[in-house]
């Protein structure tokens, strides 16, 4: 579904956001991760805390991210 979605936007690359200890959701990303290999399509992996207080490591990594595009 989400390599559907990806081809039909044209998107260059996908960002996944997924929340930290959140097994459920956790579980599913080694699927997508070996579906955009196989497809070709950059992703990025980020872990969202509730309480998280500073975003710079996050941003920091989102602007390196879009530099490889």
């Amino acid at each position: 579904m989400l390599i559907d979605m990806v081809n039909k936007y044209k998107a260059d690359a996908v960002v996944i956001c997924m929340m930290k200890f959140c097994d459920p959701e956790e579980f599913d990303y080694p699927i997508y991760y070996r579906e955009f290999e196989e497809a070709g399509i950059k992703n990025l992996y980020i872990e969202i805390d509730l309480e998280t207080t500073s975003f710079e490591q996050t941003k920091t990594r989102v602007q390196s991210f879009s530099e490889m595009l």
